[in-house]
């Protein structure tokens, strides 16, 4: 599995690991989707939305990348299922920046609640095997 939630005292924390930066990002949104789920499953319509961000390193790009999903998924009552990821940095780039498509569907209400992605402790980091991980707590 590319995310996996941990036991936390008060938060939730999920551990994301992939082979490349995109892998990362892309499996984050989906465990922050996953996690979010509708309560039931009548969705309603078809939504599309852009998303860009940028920031000064990759650990502060995904978490406010995660964080304006949550953001525009809780202001719209959304849940996203997929991801089209239009501009995507390289490991290298000076200019983090992200944009992406997202697509999903309105919803009721969520199944669980999530106030925002922490930096708290959060650090991208590439192992020793070439492999991304991080370690991301939401806030409930």
């Amino acid at each position: 599995m590319p995310y996996r939630f941990l036991e936390h005292t008060a938060d939730i924390r999920m551990m994301v690991v992939g082979h490349n930066l995109n892998q990362v990002f892309e499996d984050a949104f989906y465990g922050l989707m996953h996690y979010l789920r509708p309560k039931d499953e009548n969705y309603s319509g078809q939504v599309r939305r852009l998303i860009s961000v940028s920031s000064f390193d990759l650990t502060n790009l995904l978490i406010d990348f995660l964080n304006e999903i949550l953001a525009f998924s809780q202001i719209h009552k959304e849940i996203y299922n997929k991801i089209k990821f239009i501009h995507f940095p390289d490991e290298n780039d000076k200019n983090l920046f992200i944009e992406a498509e997202i697509s999903g569907s309105e919803i009721n209400c969520f199944y669980k609640d999530i106030k925002a992605i922490t930096y708290h402790e959060a650090n991208l980091i590439k192992n020793k095997d070439g492999q991304w991980l991080v370690i991301i707590t939401f806030d409930i």
